[in-house]
């Protein structure tokens, strides 16, 4: 059995943890539209809009630097990007942590929760 425990540890301290915690809150979730739970991570929905975008990138970038374990997807069409996390089960926690950060509540508990 291989111990996962390392693999899912975010590389970043306390300090830099609440910096990047702030980004997410103070420069993406306000301008969210719609915001869901699923069983295997968070879906977030914004406007398209090209200043979004590229905040939506910066974090993807930041995030697969130090939790390489979560998965990030950025879509697209005409009126709203949608940006997906997900990791395995053993990431439960920290896509909780993301939820809450997010006000998300956790599927089957009003599983969509409008944005601002």
């Amino acid at each position: 059995m291989t111990d996962t425990t390392t693999e899912l540890a975010c590389s970043l301290d306390s300090e830099a943890r609440n910096e990047r915690r702030a980004f997410f809150r103070e420069r993406l979730l306000p301008d969210a539209v719609q915001k869901i739970r699923t069983d295997d991570g968070l879906r977030i929905f914004f406007r398209n809009d090209p200043a979004m975008r590229s905040e939506i990138r910066t974090l993807i970038d930041l995030e697969r630097q130090c939790c390489g374990f979560l998965d990030f997807e950025l879509a697209e069409d005409e009126e709203r990007l949608t940006l997906t996390i997900t990791g395995p089960p053993a990431a439960a926690a920290v896509l909780d942590q993301m939820a809450s950060v997010a006000s998300i509540r956790p599927p089957g508990a009003a599983a969509v929760d409008s944005g601002p």
